[in-house]
């Protein structure tokens, strides 16, 4: 089984600003504009690890999920976006966390006309898409809260939309929910090519991690490899990071 290189992507150390951002402004955690910091570098670590798990058949819908609510599934999503589109890949986020999105944070653009409102013929495709967020990249938000988040999920639209802009972009990267919480995960596993599990060693409880890899399993999803983040280490060691895990 095959893991990428899991890395110290959010160091903890005290007066850390990153890491009293609030959840409100949680766009501080974006690399767009220190692309030549610790945290960049450690993203685009991982964006080479998975171009190599992908060498013999390429990812193009890319997933992040994690056992459990604030181990920085989302965070580690948009970066690992924002780091191709830097590299000049044309990249689409999708926001399918349908009960609780927050991408339209990292980006300060309103949650309004997104997903939920092209399935059920609310708005059309060129309204939902947010073009040219950051260089490169555009988004798709949630839009309208939906009551029934899982018969969206697998509703044949959604799977024609996404087979329909596959072509269009390079790199497609979509937000799910937790996948010890909620079946999204399953559920999109369909049209995903690949999932990354994240991991917070602040939050992340051991048992929850071997449930989410076993229900993971059980239920056949690619997951090609895992990040931890939020490890305590000391300012000397900023440059440090996990090694290869197999």
């Amino acid at each position: 089984e095959r893991f990428l290189i899991t890395e110290r992507i959010f160091p903890t150390e005290k007066g850390n600003n990153r890491m009293k951002a609030r959840k409100k402004d949680v766009k501080q955690c974006l690399i767009y504009d220190d692309t030549a910091s610790v945290m960049s570098e450690a993203f685009q670590r991982i964006q080479v690890n998975l171009d190599f798990a992908s060498v013999d058949e390429k990812y193009k819908v890319i997933s992040c999920t994690s056992a459990s609510t604030n181990e920085g599934k989302t965070t580690v999503l948009v970066n690992l976006a924002n780091v191709y589109a830097l590299k000049g890949f044309k990249v689409l986020i999708v926001d399918l966390d349908l009960r609780a999105p927050v991408v339209h944070r990292y980006f300060g653009i309103p949650n309004e006309k997104g997903i939920v409102d092209y399935l059920v013929d609310k708005a059309s495709k060129e309204e939902i898409v947010k073009k040219g967020v950051r260089e490169n990249l555009d988004v798709i938000t949630r839009g309208t809260r939906t009551p029934f988040p899982t018969k969206v999920l697998e509703s044949q639209r959604l799977d024609d939309f996404l087979k329909e802009v596959r072509d269009e972009y390079d790199y497609i990267f979509v937000d799910c929910t937790p996948v010890l919480l909620f079946p999204d995960p399953i559920i999109i596993s369909k049209f995903v090519d690949a999932f990354v599990l994240v991991a917070s060693v602040r939050i992340s409880k051991k048992n929850e991690i071997k449930d989410a890899m076993k229900m993971i399993r059980s239920n056949g999803l690619n997951v090609v490899g895992s990040v931890i983040n939020k490890v305590p280490v000391k300012k000397r060691d900023r440059y440090y990071y996990l090694s290869l895990i197999h």
